[in-house]
């Protein structure tokens, strides 16, 4: 999703935007449900490190957001910066 999923946009920083389509974001929001952020740290052997702690914060927030986005029937713009 984050590098070839969507349609692309103009370039936004590190290539070119994405735009998602309601469609795709209630995929999206499928997907990510099924992922357990503590499980992933499990499984990077790292548990508990403050790194991961971090990641697991935003993953959830990146979760929580496309969740809304698919409810709402919003298309999403993403791009790596």
């Amino acid at each position: 999703f984050l590098l070839h999923g969507g349609e692309p946009t103009c370039d936004l920083a590190y290539g070119p935007g994405r735009v998602l389509s309601p469609r795709l974001v209630k995929h999206w929001n499928v997907f990510l449900k099924k992922l357990n952020p503590d499980d992933i740290c499990r499984r990077c052997g790292e548990e508990g490190s403050n790194e991961l702690t971090y990641h697991k914060l935003h993953f959830r927030s990146l979760k929580y957001f496309v969740h809304l986005a698919a409810k709402r029937d919003e298309a999403l713009l993403i791009y790596l910066g």
